[in-house]
Parts: structure tokens; C-alpha cells; sequence
């Protein structure tokens, strides 16, 4: 399942990178589609409350290894990621 996970997590995050890269904003429907596919792919990990959702932005943003794993698909994606995560989680959860 693991190999299944990180598969779709590569295929979600370059997707994010062409999103970053066609100028969309965080808070665009198109995005938080791929943010809604995001919280369901971790929340096979977390019980993601609200506030835990949000935490994870501040721990993508403070972690020198997320940024480096993040920085792969895109330089901005940290910034980006976090800015929709805390847009989705203020909206649904």
C-alpha cells in the first residue's frame, strides 16, 4: 500500500507544481480539488482534525526535510501547499 500512497502522492504534488506554474491561487477550485485529494492521502495516515490539518502546514514550512522533499516539485510549493491546506481546512473541516 505504501508504493500506492507515494505514487499518488508524486502524481498530486506535480500537479500542484503545474498549478504553481500556471499562476492559480491557493484558494482556486481547481487546486483545492487537488487539496481535498491531499487531506483524503494523509488522512489514511492521521486523524486530521482541523487543527491537525493546519499543524501540518507549519511542520511542512519549519522542517528543513520537507522542504528539501517539497522543493523537488517546485520551489514555491511549501509556501503554496500551506496557503490551500489552511484555505481548505478553514472551508471543510
Amino acid at each position: 500500500e505504501w508504493n500506492v500512497v507515494k505514487q499518488q502522492g508524486d502524481t498530486l504534488y506535480k500537479a500542484l507544481a503545474a498549478a504553481i506554474d500556471k499562476g492559480f491561487a491557493p484558494e482556486s477550485q481547481d487546486v483545492q480539488k487537488l487539496i481535498q485529494q491531499h487531506y483524503e492521502l494523509q488522512g489514511r495516515f492521521y486523524d486530521l482534525t482541523k487543527e491537525v490539518y493546519i499543524g501540518l502546514t507549519q511542520l511542512y514550512a519549519q522542517h528543513p526535510e520537507f522542504k528539501k522533499f517539497f522543493d523537488v516539485y517546485h520551489t514555491n510549493m511549501v509556501e503554496f501547499i500551506g496557503k490551500a491546506m489552511r484555505y481548505y481546512a478553514q472551508r471543510n473541516l
